[in-house]
């Protein structure tokens, strides 16, 4: 769940006044604001070095009052150089403090209000916060009358003229989006208003699906309209817990996807050409770039902004949304078990039995899917995985929704976000990232391996399995592969990551073999951890670690070197299975150390051979892909 809590002082400026809902929640979401200046339609306040543990609880108390402007504020709080003027004003005085936070050039002594409200907007603080009505901020191939916002005209200012860290939009249309892709190429972090604003309308979502199915209960003589009422209020915070999170997690896999967007430009565009060939999109509506924008990106190594992002994001979501309800998956007994999570217990406990009669239910079913998939695992993901294994969506989301459950993914990326605030972002990033691949490998092997064959019914023993070789991993492999990967935990806990998410992120890049692993075991009757070794110790002593270490290291420039990588890491993870299946063939009544060391003995010399050729490989260096092929090939002949 969402465990951010800011902890440092931040300045702010803005546009509301703490009347307005948007603009006054806004401030009052934590006591560390320092604001240094606002403006509404009536007045400009200022504050040039403001008091957090004092201005917070003024804000509260204008928050409060029935009605209230910026001039019921308490000026003695404000401090010095500071003040309250209204916007009829012919000008305003600008003090040195109020010159110095604002950025305002040496030598002034006034402003009109027009000229201060710009130097508010330009300010060089850590966030600007616009919760007003209007359009502020445009790009500077924009004239004003393309925005269309002829009130704002003398105040508006660009994108890239902007000097705060971010923009949070809490009033709808606050910058145009070239605005905003202009701030955020010249290094700002903004996303748009419908990604600010989202809680909004995910709040009526929910509202209307629970009166819906509360409204079956009506008409079934089990409840009243003003029982129903009062079920809804006490049902408040179950909302926002769910808005909040979804949310939370919308803007994580933003962040996630700027780091790596300049990797995924052709997984994008290729996205943009589908969404063009279904009539889905039109990219000039949507000020997404052409197909030569992205080519000249990819040339230059740039990636798409997060409000861009933003964009595509919408339209992946709905594009699998769409895709799912042409499917049968959310009338999937495993899938429906999601409405009960969509509603709260207090509402599932009393009227539980008609969620199988909500009216909107697969509806209900294919947002959730369509949003965890997405917010989980990226823009592009199904897409991508469709391309490359030419699945269906709705295979994707399947096989995702397995992945997800077998690995306990849910848990980990818990384990992480509860480190908001307290690690290094980059730190915490790798951590998130790490455990998005396992789920990604684990849905590309179920989507690989199952050849479309997709069970929900193997979730469970398959978790259980899973469990049990994450749990034991770092006691199954050799020594030295088990100090190698201690090593790395030991670096993650200096860095402040707690010693069992440490270890587990350690060892968890491993666990790509256990969907092998435990179909071995499965077809095999031996326990999994048994098996577990045998992939270990196969893989270091027949190279094949280092040879997936390689592989690792190969650059991919364009999509076909990523497939082609992809086939080749397939293809080494189905070598280290082959192998130990033909160990455990030739073992009889064995265990695996004993029958490994067989098998090696048994063939002595085509194993010499082979190791012989890979020790030429490591002295000569891996720089193609053709030196892989050729030792999977020679590695092959061993399980002969």
């Amino acid at each position: 769940m969402y465990h951010y809590t800011q902890t440092q002082d931040f300045t702010v400026v803005g546009v509301g006044d703490m009347s307005g809902d948007v603009f006054g929640n806004g401030m009052l979401l934590s006591e560390h604001i320092r604001l240094v200046a606002a403006f509404d339609h009536r007045h400009i306040f200022v504050d040039p070095t403001p008091v957090a543990a004092t201005s917070f609880p003024e804000r509260r108390r204008l928050f409060d009052l029935t009605r209230s402007s910026w001039a019921d504020y308490d000026t003695s709080l404000i401090s010095e150089g500071g003040g309250v003027w209204p916007r009829t004003a012919k000008s305003i005085p600008v003090s040195e403090a109020a010159r110095v936070a604002l950025g305002i050039a040496p030598g002034v002594a006034s402003l009109s209000p027009a000229e201060l409200m710009k130097a508010i907007l330009l300010a060089p603080v850590d966030l600007l916060w616009n919760g007003g009505i209007g359009t502020y901020v445009k790009a500077s191939t924009e004239s004003h009358v393309d925005v269309g916002d002829k009130a704002n005209d003398a105040i508006r200012v660009n994108g890239r003229q902007l000097r705060c860290k971010v923009v949070g939009e809490g009033g709808n249309l606050g910058c145009t989006q070239l605005g905003r892709i202009e701030f955020a190429r010249g290094g700002g972090r903004i996303y748009t208003d419908f990604i600010d604003n989202s809680a909004g309308v995910d709040t009526s979502d929910h509202e209307v699906n629970w009166k819906i199915l509360l409204g079956l209960a009506i008409q079934r003589g089990e409840l009243t309209l003003e029982a129903r009422n009062d079920l809804l209020q006490d049902c408040a915070p179950d909302v926002v817990q769910h808005v909040l999170y979804d949310n939370y997690l919308q803007a994580q896999i933003l962040s996630q996807e700027e780091e790596v967007s300049a990797q995924r430009i052709e997984s994008y565009e290729a996205l943009m050409q589908q969404l063009e060939a279904d009539h889905e999109v039109e990219r000039a509506v949507e000020f997404l770039p052409t197909s030569d924008d992205m080519a000249e990106r990819r040339a230059a190594g740039q990636g798409l902004t997060r409000p861009e992002l933003a964009v595509l994001l919408a339209y992946a979501k709905r594009q699998v949304f769409d895709e799912l309800l042409e499917s049968d998956l959310p009338d999937s007994e495993y899938l429906a078990a999601d409405l009960a999570r969509y509603f709260p217990p207090r509402i599932v406990e009393r009227f539980g039995h008609l969620i199988a009669d909500h009216p909107l239910k697969r509806q209900i079913i294919a947002t959730m899917a369509s949003n965890d998939v997405v917010n989980s695992q990226g823009i592009t993901f199904a897409s991508r995985m469709g391309t490359e294994t030419g699945a269906s969506p709705s295979d994707v989301v399947r096989a995702f929704r397995i992945a997800r459950d077998v690995t306990g993914a849910t848990a980990r990326w818990s384990d992480v976000e509860a480190l908001d605030g307290l690690i290094d972002p980059a730190v915490q990033s790798d951590l998130m990232n790490g455990v998005d691949w396992l789920v990604e490998t684990t849905s590309r092997w179920y989507l690989v391996q199952s050849a479309g064959q997709l069970l929900m019914s193997s979730i469970g023993p398959s978790r259980e399995s899973f469990a049990a070789v994450s749990a034991a991993i770092s006691q199954i492999g050799p020594d030295g592969w088990r100090e190698e990967h201690e090593q790395e935990a030991q670096r993650l806990v200096e860095a402040g990551v707690p010693e069992s998410v440490a270890h587990r992120h350690a060892f968890q890049p491993e666990l790509v073999h256990a969907p092998d692993i435990i179909a071995v075991a499965h077809a095999t009757g031996r326990a999994p951890l048994e098996i577990a070794r045998g992939f270990f110790v196969l893989g270091e002593r027949l190279d094949i670690d280092w040879l997936e270490q390689q592989l690792e290291k190969l650059p991919a420039a364009t999509r076909w070197q990523r497939w082609a990588q992809q086939s080749m890491e397939d293809d080494l993870f189905a070598l280290r299975r082959t192998l130990c299946e033909r160990v455990l063939e030739l073992a009889g009544g064995a265990g695996i150390d004993e029958a490994i060391e067989r098998f090696f003995e048994d063939r002595a010399q085509s194993c010499e051979r082979v190791m012989r050729f890979l020790r030429g490989l490591k002295m000569e260096g891996v720089s193609d892909l053709s030196q892989l092929t050729v030792a999977v090939r020679q590695l092959r002949s061993i399980a002969g």
